[in-house]
C-alpha cells in the first residue's frame, strides 16, 4: 500500500513542476521581465521601459516559434493599411496571459491574441476595425533556420538543421517578403485574419491544414449549378457571335476563325441535341474557309485523307514544338492541340521509333519542381494523366507528387472572389480550371478527399465571374479582384470544364499490354477488341447522325466489314453517307459513318 502511494506521488512531481513554471510566467507577463518559456515549443519575450509619471510602458513583445520570431515593438511599430489607401503605425499597449492564450492589445484598436495548442502549432489571431485591409509584421529567422518561400504564398516552410519542419501560413490575400522580413496579412472585410503555425509531414499536409482552417465548403450541386450557368451563356454566345452569311465569328476582327471555338461548339451541340443543324452550318464553313480547319475538327466534319496525311507529315514538327514549350524557362500553352499528350504515345505507331515516348520519359525523370511555373506543372500532370490512360504501366516511376506540393498547392491562393491559382500575384483563370480539372481527375483516382474538394472550389470561384456569352475574365490581382484584365473565351476551357463532352480524342488500341494503334474520334467505345486475326469495334451515336474516324494501326486486312456487310473501301468515301478508306503506306483506315441504330460495329479482318 505504502508503495502505491509513493508512485502516485513520483507521477505528481513533474505535474507540479509544470504547473510552479506555468504561475512563474504568468507572474513574468505582469511584472514586464524577460519570460523564457518553453511551453509547446513557445518562447515568449516581453521588455518594458518606465514611462511618465512612474508608469511602465510595454516596449516590445517577441514570440519565438520554433526559430521563427514574430516582433511587436514601438521601434519597429506594425503598420496598418486602411481602406482609405492611408497608413497607420501600431504598437503594443498591454500584455496580459491566461491559462487558454496570450494577448497583446495594440493602438490603433489591434488585438493579437496567440493561442497554443497541444499538437505542436500555435494560432495567431488578429482582430482590428473593419476600415483596417493589411496588417505588416516584422519577422526574423534564427537557429540556423532556413526558409522556403515562392511569390505572393499563404505558405511560408521552415526547415530548421533537424528533421522537423515547421510551415506559418496566412489568409489568402496575404503576402509573405522573404527579403524584407515582413509579413503583409490580409484581413477580411470584419478586420479579422488568422496566422497558424505548425509542424506539417510533407506540402499536402501544410497545404490541407491551411485549406480546411478557412471553412471552405463548396457542393457538388452548387459545381453543377455554376457549370450549368457558363455552358449555357457560352452556348447562347457561339449562336450569337456565328454570322451565317459571312460565314465567321462575330470575335475582335483579327481573331477570325478559331477551330477551338468550332470543335466546342459542336461537342455542345450533341449534348443539347441540335448537332446535325450545327454541323451543317460548320461545314459550309469550313468549304468558305478551308485553310482555317485542321485535323483537329475532322470527327465533326470530315475532309479526313488530306488533312490527316497533312498532319502526319507535320507531327515531328508538332510534337518537337510542344515538348521545347514543357522545358523549364519556356511559355506553355496549356494546351496546343488537344491530345497531343496521347500522340506523344501513339507516334510509335507511325514508325516504331518511340522516340518522342523516350524524350517524354527523359523530361518527367528529370524535372526540377523548383523552377516550373504553375502553367508548367498543370501542363505535365496533363501530360502525366494523357499517358497513363494511354499506357498505365508507362510511366509509373515517373515523381509527380512534387508537382503539387511543391508548385499546385502552394500557387493556390484565397481571394475576396474565392480560390485561385495564382502566377506572379494575380490569380489566373486559365491556370485556375485546369488545376480543377487535375485535382478532379486526380481525386477521383485516388479516391482524395481534398483534391475533389479544392477542385469543387476552384470551379464556382471561377465560374461564377462569367460575363456575357460566356466569356471570363483572364486574371486579377489576388488583393484586389475588381481590377480584371483580359478575355478568356469560353472555348478555351471547355475541355476543363466538360472533361465528358464529345470532343476529338484518342482511344488506344490495345492488344493486352501492347499498343497496336489508335482512333482519332468524338466516340466512347463500349467494346474493342484487338487480336492477330480481327479488330472489332462497337460504338454509339445518335440514329441518323453522322461522325468521322481516323483508324491508325490497321495492318493490310483481308475483309471490311460495315453494316455487317463486306465494304470496299474508295478515295471518293466522303461524298457518300458512309464509307471507308485505307491507306496501306501509314496503316491508316478513314472512316464516314451514318448511324441506322445507336449502336453500330466496325470489324477488320486480317
Amino acid at each position: 500500500m505504502i508503495e502505491v502511494k509513493r508512485t502516485w506521488y513520483r507521477l505528481l512531481l513533474p505535474v507540479g513542476y509544470l504547473f510552479l513554471l506555468f504561475l512563474v510566467v504568468l507572474l513574468s507577463f505582469s511584472g514586464g521581465r524577460v519570460l523564457t518559456s518553453s511551453w509547446h515549443g513557445l518562447t515568449v519575450h516581453t521588455r518594458e521601459v518606465p514611462g511618465p509619471e512612474g508608469v511602465s510602458i510595454l516596449e516590445e513583445v517577441r514570440i519565438d516559434y520554433h526559430g521563427l520570431s514574430l516582433r511587436f515593438s514601438r521601434k519597429t511599430p506594425l503598420e496598418a493599411s486602411t481602406d482609405s489607401g492611408g497608413k497607420l503605425p501600431v504598437v503594443p499597449l498591454a500584455f496580459t496571459g491566461s491559462s487558454d492564450e496570450l494577448t497583446i492589445e495594440a493602438s490603433e484598436g489591434v488585438r493579437i491574441r496567440i493561442i497554443p495548442s497541444v499538437g505542436d502549432s500555435l494560432r495567431i489571431v488578429l482582430s482590428a476595425p473593419p476600415r483596417m485591409t493589411r496588417l505588416t509584421i516584422p519577422f526574423s529567422l534564427s537557429g540556423g533556420l532556413k526558409a522556403q518561400v515562392a511569390e505572393d504564398l499563404p505558405i511560408l516552410a521552415l526547415n530548421p538543421s533537424g528533421d522537423d519542419q515547421y510551415y506559418l501560413s496566412l489568409p489568402g490575400t496575404s503576402r509573405i517578403l522573404l527579403e524584407q522580413r515582413i509579413l503583409e496579412v490580409g484581413l477580411s472585410r470584419d478586420g479579422n485574419g488568422t496566422l497558424t503555425l505548425g509542424a506539417p509531414s510533407g506540402g499536402k499536409a501544410v497545404f490541407a491544414f491551411w485549406y480546411r482552417s478557412q471553412n471552405r465548403s463548396i457542393t457538388p450541386r452548387q459545381v453543377a449549378a455554376a457549370i450549368q450557368q457558363f455552358v449555357d451563356s457560352a452556348y447562347k454566345g457561339w449562336q450569337s457571335r456565328l454570322l451565317p452569311d459571312r460565314l465567321v465569328w462575330n470575335y475582335e476582327t483579327e481573331r477570325g476563325i478559331h477551330e477551338e471555338t468550332v470543335i466546342a461548339y459542336a461537342a455542345e451541340s450533341i449534348r443539347r441535341n441540335t448537332f446535325p443543324d450545327v454541323v451543317d452550318t460548320l461545314a459550309r464553313m469550313r468549304e468558305a474557309h478551308p485553310a482555317a480547319f485542321t485535323f483537329l475538327s475532322n470527327p465533326y466534319l470530315g475532309d479526313l485523307q488530306r488533312t490527316s496525311e497533312a498532319f502526319f507529315q507535320d507531327l515531328d514538327d508538332l510534337l518537337e514544338a510542344y515538348l521545347d514549350s514543357l522545358s523549364p524557362g519556356a511559355p506553355s500553352p496549356l494546351h496546343t492541340i488537344p491530345d497531343l499528350y496521347d500522340l506523344l504515345v501513339m507516334s510509335r505507331t507511325l514508325g516504331g521509333s518511340g522516340r518522342w515516348l523516350s524524350r517524354v520519359q527523359g523530361l518527367l525523370s528529370s524535372l526540377d519542381p523548383e523552377r516550373l511555373s504553375p502553367a508548367q506543372a498543370l501542363e505535365l500532370l496533363r501530360l502525366f494523366h494523357r499517358v497513363r490512360r494511354s499506357s498505365p504501366a508507362l510511366l509509373d516511376t515517373t515523381p509527380i507528387e512534387p508537382l503539387f506540393d511543391t508548385v499546385l498547392y502552394p500557387a493556390l491562393t484565397l481571394t475576396d472572389e474565392g480560390l485561385f491559382v495564382a502566377s506572379g500575384g494575380r490569380a489566373d483563370i486559365r491556370l485556375s480550371l485546369a488545376a480543377a480539372a487535375i485535382l478532379s481527375m486526380e481525386g477521383a483516382r485516388r479516391g482524395d478527399p481534398l483534391m475533389e474538394e479544392v477542385s469543387r472550389d476552384l470551379y464556382v470561384s471561377s465560374l461564377k465571374l462569367v460575363g456575357p456569352s460566356g466569356t471570363l475574365p483572364a486574371s486579377f490581382p489576388v488583393d484586389d479582384p475588381r481590377q480584371r484584365e483580359g478575355i478568356v473565351f469560353p472555348e478555351e476551357v471547355y475541355p476543363f470544364v466538360m472533361p465528358d463532352a464529345p470532343l476529338p480524342h484518342i482511344v488506344p488500341l490495345l492488344q493486352g499490354e501492347d499498343l497496336t494503334g489508335w482512333v482519332w474520334t468524338i466516340l466512347e467505345f463500349p467494346r474493342i477488341s484487338v487480336s492477330e486475326t480481327e479488330l472489332l469495334m462497337e460504338f454509339e451515336f445518335p440514329e441518323g447522325w453522322i461522325h468521322h474516324m481516323v483508324i491508325q494501326g490497321v495492318r493490310p486486312y483481308t475483309r471490311l466489314e460495315i453494316l455487317r456487310l463486306t465494304w470496299r473501301t474508295t478515295p471518293v468515301f466522303e461524298i457518300y453517307p458512309m464509307g471507308a478508306y485505307y491507306t496501306p503506306g501509314n496503316e491508316t483506315l478513314y472512316v464516314k459513318y451514318r448511324h441506322r441504330e445507336q449502336r453500330e460495329r466496325i470489324l477488320v479482318t486480317y
